[in-house]
């Protein structure tokens, strides 16, 4: 039997033939279109260019934020930078400009000579040893030297702020912006006390200078300048260490009274101009003081201060106990108290420090108060000075320190000589205390 051939009629589609035609095999090409071969593709391989591309874009975005946060980055330091060079310049003038105020204030001729205090090459060395300098001048002239130590309350929370910007401007000529600087500085200040959590109002703070700071000091050296200016001008010698203040007059045996009467004028004037300016004196820690011999003290065993200021046989000033004759007695046995004290909380924990930290600590409790001031000691009997000499041996003795340690293990008599020799070098070339 024979088959007869299909022939496509005109009425016929490719889209019917094509259906007819892959049921039978046709690779003519309207059976195979292009997108034909895409559809045949396997999963597999699409999948991992898919991923492939999502790396691409990934690894594309990473490098451009990394980029990005580098470039950011390096502005941030350069701002920072900048900010701190600006900081670092603006800190610079600023010290600047408090090194020529303080020139200023220190060259001028309202500002008190006689101030030891916040001063280059002044001490509370310095300040006793040219006050034990005039006392000793005076006995060589057979003249006694009454003392009065003054004490001021609350000095430094009682400067008045309009007060010294006035002195400021008037007496040493600050004035446009350095002035309005140190306003600024001293105004719109606030405190409060606070009592666990719970706290008062802040209250604006129209009086006192912070005592903690570098500025502080100097402005309270500048407000209580007139001080040497009111005691000069009743001829009454003076002496300042911060707000420990000192007046004093060489008397003459022969009219004591005068001199007596010249000291009350002083103090009833400075207590006149403490009042003014918001300040007061301590009546209770205020001293009065005769030094001299016992001889030339005897003379005057009937005298009086001339004030409401008890006349006393010794006094402190600046961590030194003078008495009436300066035998520095009282001084020397005030510190072997505090040194014996010190010594035996020292020792123990002798054991469980090393060398070097033993040192140190020995340096901040004892060493220093051996050293402080004793020059005043130049001069001194032996029979008290040997009391110290003991000390420092078993001091030292303790510590395990060979003679090495310089200055700090030489006998007491040595050292205080040296310094005491030092000191009077420094006074015979005419240096300000």
């Amino acid at each position: 039997m024979v088959k007869r051939a299909h022939v496509m009629s005109p009425h016929d589609t490719w889209g019917s033939s094509r259906g007819q035609s892959i049921g039978h095999g046709c690779s003519c090409p309207p059976c195979h279109p292009a997108g034909a071969a895409h559809a045949t593709m396997e999963p597999q391989t699409v999948h991992e260019d898919f991923v492939k591309l999502l790396d691409t874009l990934s690894d594309t975005l990473t490098h451009q934020q990394e980029n990005q946060l580098r470039r950011e980055n390096d502005e941030l330091k350069r701002q920072h930078y900048q900010l701190a060079m600006a900081l670092k310049d603006a800190a610079d003038r600023r010290a600047q400009d408090l090194c020529r105020f303080q020139s200023h204030i220190l060259n001028s001729l309202n500002f008190n000579s006689h101030q030891s205090a916040y001063r280059p090459y002044c001490s509370t060395k310095t300040a006793l040893q040219l006050l034990l300098d005039h006392v000793y001048s005076s006995a060589d002239q057979g003249k006694p030297t009454l003392l009065i130590s003054l004490d001021l309350s609350a000095a430094f929370d009682t400067v008045n702020h309009s007060v010294l910007l006035k002195r400021l401007s008037c007496s040493f000529g600050v004035t446009g912006n350095f002035l309005s600087w140190i306003q600024s500085y001293l105004c719109d200040r606030t405190q409060s006390v606070r009592v666990g959590s719970h706290s008062s109002p802040p209250n604006p703070c129209l009086v006192g200078v912070p005592q903690g700071s570098v500025f502080g000091p100097l402005l309270f050296s500048i407000y209580t300048s007139p001080i040497s200016t009111i005691a000069e001008s009743h001829h009454v010698s003076q002496q300042q260490y911060a707000d420990d203040t000192q007046l004093y007059i060489a008397l003459l045996p022969a009219n004591y009274n005068q001199d007596i009467t010249a000291l009350e004028l002083c103090l009833n004037s400075l207590r006149t101009w403490l009042c003014e300016n918001g300040m007061a004196l301590n009546p209770t820690k205020s001293v009065a003081i005769l030094f001299g011999t016992s001889q030339k003290l005897k003379s005057f065993s009937s005298l009086n201060s001339g004030t409401d200021i008890q006349l006393s046989d010794k006094l402190k000033i600046l961590r030194a106990t003078l008495d009436s004759n300066l035998t520095m007695e009282s001084h020397i046995k005030a510190l072997s108290s505090s040194c014996f004290y010190h010594i035996r909380s020292f020792k123990q924990i002798r054991s469980s420090l090393d060398y070097v930290m033993a040192i140190s600590v020995a340096s901040a409790l004892v060493s220093s108060r051996l050293d402080h001031v004793n020059s005043i000691l130049y001069g001194a009997a032996s029979k008290h000075t040997n009391s110290l000499q003991r000390f420092r041996k078993h001091w030292l003795e303790l510590l395990c320190i060979s003679a090495h340690m310089a200055l700090h293990s030489h006998p007491l008599h040595y050292s205080k000589t040296f310094i005491g020799y030092l000191l009077n070098g420094v006074y015979a070339s005419n240096w300000q205390p």
